[in-house]
């Protein structure tokens, strides 16, 4: 299989990937490549697994024993190991999100690019090879695969949401009640912010699918409803005051 043909083949796969687990689609493809040599190598045609991953005493699927090349002390070393085998290539990849989500590689989801992730899952002990991070660049660079690596952002849930708001709603009340006489006002603070908020949030989404770049946070939402409660209580005290002779 042609380096085109391989990445149009799980291409798909690996931007999925990259929206729902925040694995770059670079990554993905180039050490699959890697691995499978563009998919040709008797571990990929014979066991469907695409990226070498070993069936060790977690695994209790089936397995294919095969010759392979481990580096002992950097010496390339011939060995015979047992690996994973699966029914298909979709398969190979949704294990390999399992197997990267494991505490040892907690350190490659800090990372921002398919090359960074590259040498953090290398430096984590994922193959013995010490030029595996940069074998995998070397993919991603020549097949130009960094423009595939638009990791959008991670969506809180709706209770993180909740707790967000809720949280910087009392924020605005304590600042409303500092600064507004009216109870009324000080009292419904933390209900205009909860309801404000969510607008902002979903305003951020609508300039977003305009084009324009602009990315609304939970917190930042939260905390501009917030000032737009405290400004607009405070404004209404003070006209309030001047209209009742107060200095």
């Amino acid at each position: 299989m042609s380096p085109e043909d391989f990445i149009s083949t799980i291409k798909g796969a690996a931007l999925a990937c990259q929206k729902e687990d925040g694995i770059p689609a670079s990554f993905t493809i180039a050490q699959a490549a890697l691995e499978s040599a563009w998919g040709e190598s008797l571990l990929t045609r014979s066991a469907n697994n695409l990226f070498g991953i070993k069936a060790d005493a977690s695994w209790t699927g089936e397995r294919y024993r095969i010759a392979t090349t481990e580096y002992v002390a950097g010496v390339a070393t011939p060995v015979e190991a047992w690996f994973r085998q699966y029914a298909n290539w979709q398969e190979s990849i949704l294990d390999h999100v399992r197997f990267l989500k494991g505490a040892r590689y907690a350190g490659a989801f800090k990372t921002s690019s398919g090359v960074t992730f590259g040498y953090a899952i290398a430096s984590a002990g994922y193959a013995t090879d010490p030029n595996y991070g940069t074998k995998i660049a070397r993919v991603i660079h020549t097949h130009g695969l960094e423009s595939l690596d638009v990791i959008p952002p991670i969506v809180s849930t709706p209770t993180q949401e909740n707790s967000m708001q809720k949280l910087f709603a009392l924020w605005s009340v304590f600042k409303v009640g500092q600064s507004v006489a009216n109870p009324t006002l000080w009292k419904t603070g933390a209900v205009t912010v909860s309801l404000l908020a969510p607008v902002l949030l979903k305003l951020g989404e609508v300039f977003q699918t305009f084009g324009i770049g602009l990315t609304v946070t939970n917190e930042q939402a939260a905390m501009l409803a917030g000032g737009v409660v405290a400004f607009t209580n405070i404004m209404v005290h003070l006209i309030a005051n001047k209209d009742m002779g107060l200095k």
